[in-house]
């Protein structure tokens, strides 16, 4: 067990395999991995449940098992580089490496961790204003 951890904080030294081992020893690893799972897996329903909510007809998805992502598929063939462009002029900042497009697929991977509840709120009110909005004017991408 404690060799699992050591490999995840990378190279440690004396003070930190004992701060390490005594975690480990002491149960609060564990109780930190149940707390971290719990919360992943509420924002993972709260983003599942945003996406049906604001999207509801515009996407595919399906809930990941694993890791920390979706991977969104838009049916609207919109350019996603404009839709990024868009979000950022609303405070929504999404990476290029995040966006997937050719001409059969768009598709965006977005992750749910490291937000909260609030935060993903607006997160979807701002990335469907700017979607819709895209939508509504003809930025249809290849059509």
């Amino acid at each position: 067990e404690a060799q699992k951890y050591l490999n995840f904080f990378g190279n440690t030294d004396v003070y930190r395999e004992q701060a390490i081992g005594e975690m480990i020893s002491e149960g609060d690893m564990l109780r930190y991995r149940r707390k971290i799972l719990k919360i992943y897996q509420e924002r993972r329903k709260t983003f599942s449940e945003l996406l049906q909510q604001y999207f509801k007809e515009e996407i595919t998805f399906q809930i990941p098992t694993g890791g920390l992502a979706f991977w969104i598929v838009f049916k609207s063939n919109i350019s996603l580089v404009q839709l990024s462009e868009k979000c950022l002029q609303n405070g929504l900042y999404i990476p290029k490496y995040c966006l997937y497009q050719d001409r059969k697929t768009t598709a965006m991977r977005l992750g749910f961790a490291q937000v909260n509840e609030k935060e993903l709120q607006e997160t979807f009110e701002i990335l469907t204003q700017c979607y819709f909005t895209l939508k509504n004017i003809g930025y249809d991408f290849g059509h």
